[in-house]
């Protein structure tokens, strides 16, 4: 497991440190280490902030809350990973393979991108933000974080906390002051 940069902060802004290492056999199975590994960190994370103040105690508690993964993850069985990681409050972050991109329709017409739910009215051409490799130009980048930030204003913010089963309730984003809407008089 190794220390990463959140989306919006530059390269170099946080360490790439490996915070666990784990050996396995070529044939193991990466689900069961992977949560093993999650759950050493916070259970450590917790011991130094349970005693933090102390001569012993090295560095800032961080409990793991976000987790970027490869596609490799996408193939895990939802009960055996997304639905552990959900349980111990981890949010999963990956690159979409190549046949996830796009909207789909969900549920009162909400439109899916990127595993987050969108207005109705998210124009078309937002569903589809294909990410430039890492040797493409520094414009290319900016490009493409311009549409993710387009898209976000279409994004149904969260306003509930999440069940059980992982439902929760959103709210429109005109509403919450995101975006303006011809439908929701006074936020054009």
């Amino acid at each position: 497991m190794v220390q990463c940069p959140g989306s919006r902060q530059k390269a170099g802004e946080e360490p790439r440190l490996i915070r666990r290492l784990e050996v396995t056999p070529a044939g193991t199975d990466v689900v069961d280490v992977s949560l093993a590994i999650i759950d050493r960190s916070n259970a450590r994370s917790a011991e130094r902030w349970a005693n933090r103040g102390h001569l012993f105690v090295v560095g800032a508690a961080q409990r793991v809350l976000h987790l970027v993964v490869d596609r490799h993850y996408h193939y895990k069985e939802v009960e055996r990973w997304w639905d552990q990681l959900f349980a111990r409050g981890v949010n999963q972050h990956l690159t979409l393979r190549a046949d996830e991109h796009g909207f789909t329709e969900g549920k009162e017409r909400a439109r899916w991108a990127a595993g987050s739910a969108h207005c109705p009215g998210t124009p078309e051409d937002l569903g589809t933000i294909l990410r430039p490799g890492p040797n493409e130009p520094k414009s290319k980048h900016d490009a493409f974080n311009e549409q993710i930030d387009r898209r976000e204003h279409f994004a149904l913010p969260r306003v509930s906390a999440y069940g059980a089963d992982g439902s929760h309730r959103v709210k429109c984003p005109a509403l919450a002051g995101m975006a303006g809407c011809p439908l929701r008089g006074g936020t054009v």
